[in-house]
């Protein structure tokens, strides 16, 4: 919630790389480590969000979140080893393939945003035929390669596909690809460490671009 109430903040203050820590830091915190000068205004914008919160009440969620202490999914081991992992993880759709995948069974493949034909083409074929041996393809959902390899994956049949998001999982991103987000939903998983409710900024790209979670 904090998150998604200073990204705009961080954005205008021109930040172009990843700010180490910031996805682990609680909401106060979060606030005084990068609020500078409008600290009151966003503490007050969380107050409000909070509140909202308390009078909707507890509303089922669609999503799955856990932390590599608990929740609704095994965390993905592969994350344990990173020097920065993400604080919480939130799934859309099928969360067994980030964590129940075995070992050498995911294949991640990203590229251009302006890719030509022939590297969609062929981005297009290679994700078929990994999912077609059983692998599960990862990628970004961004334009070009990351498109045509969830496409790909998705054309041999459901559970092929996982792609991982800069913004929250309920934000679709880019909008011409809602279709796809819609469709990976139903038939893969997306997967973000930013919460529901968050857009995306420059820096929360970089912020994504670990290690694939299995």
């Amino acid at each position: 919630m904090a998150l998604a109430l200073v990204g705009h903040h961080l954005e205008k203050g021109g930040l172009r790389a990843r700010p180490s820590g910031i996805l682990s830091f609680p909401a106060d915190q979060l606030i005084e480590e990068v609020g500078g000068r409008r600290k009151g205004e966003l503490h007050a914008g969380l107050e409000e969000v909070l509140l909202a919160r308390q009078v909707e009440g507890g509303s089922h969620s669609p999503f799955s979140t856990a932390c590599r202490h608990q929740g609704a999914f095994e965390w993905p081991s592969c994350l344990l080893e990173d020097p920065e992992p993400p604080w919480v993880l939130t799934v859309s759709g099928d969360s067994t393939l980030i964590a129940g995948t075995p070992p050498g069974r995911a294949v991640a493949l990203v590229g251009a945003r302006k890719a030509n034909a022939y590297g969609r083409s062929t981005a297009r074929m290679l994700a078929h035929s990994a999912a077609g041996a059983g692998c599960v393809v990862v990628s970004g959902l961004a334009f070009g390669i990351d498109t045509e390899a969830h496409k790909g994956s998705l054309s041999f049949g459901p559970g092929r596909t996982v792609a991982v998001v800069g913004g929250g999982v309920d934000h679709v991103y880019p909008r011409s690809n809602a279709r796809l987000f819609e469709e990976i939903t139903a038939a893969g998983c997306i997967v973000s460490e930013m919460p529901c409710g968050t857009g995306v900024w420059r820096w929360s790209f970089p912020a994504r671009n670990r290690r694939s979670p299995r």
